[in-house]
């Protein structure tokens, strides 16, 4: 038997927004007017955590639970405080608003809890929806983070040339306006499986110029070395968690535009905890290894140095060492920090 997490005198919660990439509708739920808080209210999917589990956990859990369908986490919206029903201490909870995604085909089956399930646009849930309704503000703020991406890039300096829905826009696009950095998602639709991965590999294949940041929302390790391949200049691949960091987000963009390598700490990590056989990273010191991890997630070696309260100097010193343990060949140092990460990431 599970129970309840809390946070403080607050019992913890979650709520899973669900956006219909198809049409861009958000889905509505009408609780049941036989349920003892809320009855008659729309909202969308919410409930409670349990002790010893995690938001996003939360979140899939109970858009099982509710509608019987696996949901996609695509970004949080925010946290939320918020009452189930009438506004008493059980019916309090403070938590996080997840944005999630479900492709048209699922059929909803949806618990006793709701009586109705409601496909609307965000003007359509303005109308809906009570003045001050916490989903309101939610949708809102959804809507602006999902436009923002662009926005964000734009203002920190960069030039958007272009925004696509799917992968067979993304290629002509990238054919037309050849931009410097195709920012690719792993799912795009119609299937929202493995369309972008398959877009990621022919902008590499075709366009050679032109560097690709695919962004996942899961740590897919196989997807990261297939796109990978033999060369991973001008190629990032980050988590979409890394998108609401904004000063990291443009980083990645200037990086991979400008040739270099930018990997997810979190695929970094993965793949450096595997065993190896004869492994030549096994000539390296503890301090050039972490200096060699730092350099796959794409930092350079000032970032490196204020990483780990160093001078730029001292970083110099280990990064010649690598090349020197690693008996790359002579060639211009960025490229030769890719085939150190190459040989790090795929080692065993």
């Amino acid at each position: 038997m599970t129970s309840t997490m809390t946070i403080g005198r607050f019992y913890a919660g979650v709520a899973a927004l669900i956006w219909r990439p198809a049409d861009g509708r958000y889905l509505l739920l009408h609780r049941s007017v036989a349920k003892d808080f809320g009855a008659g209210a729309w909202e969308c999917v919410t409930g409670r955590v349990d002790q010893g589990e995690g938001f996003p956990q939360a979140a899939r859990r109970e858009a099982r639970e509710e509608l019987g369908v696996d949901v996609q986490i695509d970004f949080i919206v925010g946290t939320m405080h918020f009452y189930r029903g009438a506004a008493r201490p059980e019916n309090e909870l403070i938590g996080v608003q997840f944005c999630c995604s479900l492709e048209a085909a699922p059929a909803i089956r949806l618990s006793a809890e709701h009586a109705e399930a409601r496909w609307a646009t965000p003007a359509e849930a303005e109308a809906l929806l009570p003045d001050g309704h916490w989903l309101r503000q939610a949708i809102r703020r959804a809507e602006a983070l999902r436009a923002g991406l662009a926005r964000l890039l734009a203002d920190a300096g960069l030039e958007v040339v272009g925004e696509a829905g799917d992968a067979t826009e993304l290629l002509r696009m990238v054919a037309l306006r050849e931009p410097q950095v195709a920012l690719v998602d792993v799912r795009m639709p119609p299937t929202n499986t493995d369309e972008g991965l398959v877009a990621a590999r022919a902008i590499r294949e075709r366009h050679p110029g032109c560097g690709v940041l695919v962004l996942s929302q899961y740590l897919e390790e196989g997807y990261a070395m297939d796109l990978l391949g033999d060369d991973a200049r001008g190629l990032g691949y980050l988590l979409k968690d890394r998108v609401m960091d904004v000063e990291r987000l443009v980083d990645a963009v200037r990086r991979v535009g400008e040739g270099g390598s930018v990997l997810d700490p979190e695929v970094v990590s993965r793949l450096l905890g595997r065993r190896r056989r004869d492994d030549p990273l096994d000539r390296l010191t503890p301090r050039e290894r972490e200096v060699l991890e730092l350099m796959a997630e794409g930092r350079s070696n000032r970032g490196i140095a204020e990483h780990l309260v160093v001078t730029e100097r001292a970083v110099e010193k280990h990064v010649t060492a690598i090349f020197g343990k690693l008996t790359l060949p002579a060639a211009p140092e960025d490229h030769r920090r890719v085939l150190a990460v190459l040989a790090y990431l795929r080692t065993g």
